[in-house]
């Protein structure tokens, strides 16, 4: 007689919901995408916080960076315009780390440090909504390693979160 032996595994639906959603993003042909969405990642710990940012190539040729002689400048403007996090109603300064570019879509990098005592934040994402009325922008939100996902458009650019 053979026995046969069967695992149960507990994955919080929270995993399974965000793997589907980045699996479908990233499947996603950089060329000819049929859906315009970008993906963000903030990482709050201990007052610090990191942004990684994914927006396809294709996208960037709508930004005419050609004009600016620092590119990694200009895609900092760019982004602190269309994306932004007041900390108790202040802008924080975003500064760019690095631009990774691999296979057709750029990934940026930012990190800073939020004022000590902050008791709130809020996010705005309207990346990319002034050239596409359908864009979908999906933020995962990370406190102290406590994950949240939204999925902002361009009519609901911002989120409100306490410390």
């Amino acid at each position: 007689m053979i026995k046969t032996l069967t695992l149960k595994l507990r994955i919080p639906y929270s995993i399974i919901y965000y793997t589907i959603i980045i699996i479908g993003i990233l499947s996603i042909s950089a060329t000819n995408h049929p859906i315009h969405l970008s993906y963000t990642k903030i990482h709050i710990e201990d007052n610090h916080l990191k942004i990684v940012s994914k927006i396809y190539s294709h996208d960037f040729e709508y930004m005419e960076f050609s004009s600016f002689t620092d590119s990694s400048k200009q895609i900092q403007v760019f982004f602190t315009e269309m994306f932004n996090i007041r900390s108790d109603n202040h802008i924080i300064d975003l500064p760019l780390d690095s631009i990774r570019i691999q296979e057709g879509i750029h990934w940026l990098y930012f990190s800073t440090n939020i004022p000590q005592n902050s008791q709130e934040i809020q996010v705005h994402n309207a990346i990319l909504c002034s050239v596409y009325e359908d864009q979908q922008n999906l933020i995962i939100i990370s406190i102290n390693n406590i994950e949240k996902g939204y999925i902002l458009d361009c009519k609901n650019k911002k989120i409100h979160l306490t410390l």
